[in-house]
């Protein structure tokens, strides 16, 4: 229901748009993270994870696509970012730092063959892992999974920040894997400290092609880049590249890369500060084929600048689907530009940071739909070429300065009628302090999704296929 869509007076909650909002539900506190979907069990809709900061109440709740809560449980002490779901449904998130100690906490969705040990519909705790003197404020990446009978993926971690240990340096690339016994509980599979240049802390964890080989993070951080392969049981050497760590020449990259397959080769593009000096001030970097590189991932770095504007901010992952990258940057403008070169396509400006795009499948980038929200609670549907711009619903806003999640969409089918379900959670409405309870809606759209592979990164959320982006099921 919103009152914004009407110029008459709204009566109590407002008028409700039944050609678009199929349900709306409220969560015990304000969302955290983007919303996510759960692996599609046979033909049947699929189950949309959500999460928020409440502290005595469930905070990660399960909805069924009627709108029905399916389950719901309290991770203690808060989740610090986007959930990221396994292929059988199990849930890993970074836990809120507490009295020094930060967790990966691991969960299990059960619904048929779900998660651990199968069941009725519901959510089991894993267990997690605990390490003191760091903070992990980052969502986590997660690797193919192991092969049967223990098909469960590793989940890899990263300290946005360090305090020092005793003799030691905490370790800043973290894996770990759940384990399935009685009790069932949360092993770790590796740690390393990586020496990151000019003191700068981890911003973010993406996963690279992993499936018939090894596994690598790539780390952003505040002048580059890391990359560290992960082997069975520990991580091997890193390679760092920020132009061999000169702070004349850093790259300051707030967010986990994108890793686009450049004939089967893993190319990570980031989002960037237009203080860099890598990329010339524009908002995109990449690093380039091997075509123009003497190896690529060379140290320093052989740049393709991006095709934004100068003197631009990117601040999330960047998006890229049928040869086009997308993002948003910190003046609201939504931008496609060419992978191979050439100039981008944009919307308006708007007046605040909106959120990432989410990329849907009615045709071919860069003529296909994105969505958008506003920290003012519009949600906006646009298009780039024809520019066509729609704002669709207004939901509760955000608070100042908190960027919106990214929507993330289902298939929809009704007879003859195909389409989305569109998942937002919104910002609670901050007419008034405190903000919150968030809701989250779920919206009908004609436009269909568009499938995560090794060829489309539709949104930042942390869905197993987006974190690793490689040639498997994804959920």
């Amino acid at each position: 229901r919103s009152s914004a869509q009407t110029t008459t007076a709204p009566d109590g909650d407002g008028v409700v748009l039944v050609s678009l909002v199929r349900w709306r539900a409220q969560l015990a506190g304000v969302g955290v993270g983007a919303p996510a979907l759960l692996p599609q069990t046979g033909s049947a809709p699929r189950v949309v994870v959500t999460a928020s900061d409440a502290a005595s109440a469930p905070n990660v709740l399960l909805f069924e696509a009627s709108g029905n809560e399916l389950a719901g449980m309290n991770i203690a002490n808060g989740i610090a970012g986007d959930i990221a779901v396994g292929q059988k449904g199990t849930l890993y998130m970074p836990g809120a730092q507490n009295a020094g100690m930060s967790e990966v906490e691991i969960a299990a969705a059960i619904g048929g063959d779900y998660g651990a040990g199968g069941g009725d519909g519901g959510l089991i705790a894993i267990g997690s892992c605990n390490r003191f003197s760091i903070a992990l404020g980052a969502p986590v990446a997660l690797t193919a999974p192991d092969p049967a009978p223990a098909p469960y993926e590793s989940v890899i971690a990263v300290a946005t920040a360090r305090s020092g240990g005793l003799g030691t340096t905490p370790p800043n690339f973290l894996a770990y894997k759940p384990t399935y016994g009685s009790p069932s509980s949360c092993f770790k599979v590796a740690e390393t400290s990586v020496t990151l240049p000019n003191n700068v802390d981890l911003t973010g964890v993406s996963v690279s092609h992993p499936d018939g080989g090894t596994a690598t993070a790539f780390g952003s951080h505040g002048a580059g880049f890391s990359s560290v392969p992960l082997n069975t049981s520990s991580f091997g050497s890193s390679a760092d590249y920020n132009n061999g760590g000169s702070s004349s020449s850093s790259l300051y990259s707030p967010a986990a890369p994108a890793i686009y397959l450049d004939g089967g080769v893993s190319e990570p593009i980031f989002g960037a500060f237009a203080s860099s000096t890598l990329d010339a001030g524009t908002g995109i970097v990449r690093d380039a084929d091997a075509g123009t590189c003497p190896a690529l991932l060379s140290n320093p770095p052989c740049w393709k600048p991006g095709p934004l504007a100068q003197g631009v901010d990117v601040s999330h992952t960047p998006l890229f689907a049928g040869g086009y990258g997308f993002a948003t940057d910190d003046k609201g403008v939504v931008q496609a530009f060419p992978l191979s070169g050439g100039p981008a396509l944009t919307s308006a400006a708007s007046t605040a940071k909106v959120s990432a795009p989410l990329l849907l499948g009615n045709a071919a980038p860069p003529a296909n739909q994105l969505v958008v929200v506003q920290p003012n609670g519009n949600v906006r549907t646009l298009t780039l070429s024809p520019a066509v711009d729609t704002t669709v619903l207004t939901v509760g806003s955000f608070a100042p300065g908190v960027r919106p999640s990214t929507p993330v969409a289902d298939a929809r089918k009704s007879g003859a009628l195909s389409g989305s379900v569109i998942y937002v959670i919104d910002g609670g409405g901050c007419s008034t302090t405190p903000c919150g309870p968030s809701w989250v809606w779920a919206l009908q759209s004609d436009a269909p999704p568009l499938a995560a592979s090794s060829t489309s990164w539709v949104r930042p959320g942390r869905d197993s296929c987006n974190t690793r982006n490689a040639q498997a099921v994804c959920p």
